[in-house]
């Protein structure tokens, strides 16, 4: 920075990916994805963001993890734009970056009980009122989730965990990502009103959430990186990964997300796609764990050759057969 310059403001424009980021009534805002920082600035060092209240500039309600002071008029000269604002508490830019903002027009917070003193909330985005009731039994089986995965791994590594799901067919429905104090769960519109069609889908919201243990609070060494401009070695995914899913099937079973049966069939599905993989011929499971560096976002012809990201249901099998060895 120039002599005797406190700081500099950029304005850029992001244009987001289509409906994966940004639909009518649902908003999903990344930080690493709005983020300009000075090369070699640590990640661990502290700082401050703000992003646009969507409340006040399109009528959403925001869902995050992280604390914010109360949504403010920012008045400055240097903005072309005034309007109420969130800032966000002064971190660490991993914790901050760790903690991605969404957004709805139609959204629920309903508490869930926890044997400690780490609250835990299942935050609801959707694109209709409607898709927001979530039937006693579902709340009684979250509630079983949060204890049984505590059983299992003990007290939890963060201070309060969101569990953020966006109910909505426009939001590029299917997918999850893990976050410490948070996991992203993007789930079709009619997820819980039309439970009998999720069998597939159960075990997702419990996979991001023993992602807080397995993943997140402890995770290889290889995808550690002082900064957000070093790359990462995702070698190790076949590890974690598949141990993250085993532990999905397995709280969700406990848990009665699904039935016990339902359990032993899921594990049938799995060890049925691996059986019938000939791509196991010449690209071994630790292999595939680099698909994510190639493959996301784009079609994959003839997958039982390619194995895309087969470190998921192979892991299943993998971490079953070491928790059968350790049993015996």
């Amino acid at each position: 920075m120039p002599a005797g310059v406190p700081n500099i403001t950029l304005s850029f424009e992001y244009l987001p990916r289509s409906a994966e980021e940004l639909g009518p009534d649902i908003l999903d805002s990344q930080w690493q994805r709005l983020l300009l920082y000075p090369a070699g600035w640590y990640a661990q060092h502290p700082c401050s963001g703000t992003t646009p209240d969507p409340v006040g500039n399109a009528g959403l309600h925001c869902s995050q993890s992280r604390p914010t002071r109360q949504p403010q008029l920012e008045r400055s000269a240097e903005r072309k734009r005034e309007g109420p604002v969130i800032t966000f508490y002064p971190e660490s830019l991993n914790r901050l970056v760790d903690a991605p903002v969404y957004a709805g027009r139609h959204v629920r917070q309903i508490p869930l009980r926890s044997a400690s003193n780490s609250p835990v909330h299942l935050d609801l985005l959707a694109d209709s009122p409607a898709d927001l009731v979530v039937s006693p039994l579902a709340l009684t089986q979250f509630n079983a989730m949060v204890a049984q995965t505590e059983k299992v791994f003990g007290s939890p590594p963060f201070s309060h965990y969101d569990i953020l799901v966006s109910l909505s067919d426009d939001l590029s429905p299917g997918g999850g990502l893990e976050h410490l104090e948070e996991g992203e769960n993007n789930l079709p519109a009619r997820y819980f009103s039309q439970s009998a069609q999720q069998l597939n889908k159960r075990d997702l919201i419990v996979h991001e959430y023993v992602h807080a243990w397995n993943g997140r609070c402890r995770q290889p060494s290889s995808l550690w990186s002082a900064d957000f401009n070093t790359p990462t070695d995702p070698s190790l995914l076949w590890v974690y990964e598949g141990q993250t899913e085993f532990w999905g099937r397995v709280l969700a079973a406990r848990s009665n997300i699904r039935s016990y049966q339902e359990a032993l069939d899921r594990f049938a599905l799995d060890a049925a796609l691996v059986a019938d993989r000939p791509g196991r011929a010449w690209k071994d499971l630790a292999d595939s764990t680099l698909n994510p560096l190639y493959m996301a976002g784009h079609p994959v012809t003839w997958r039982d050759w390619q194995r895309r990201e087969d470190y998921y249901p192979e892991g299943v099998l993998l971490w079953l057969d070491v928790d059968a060895a350790c049993g015996n």
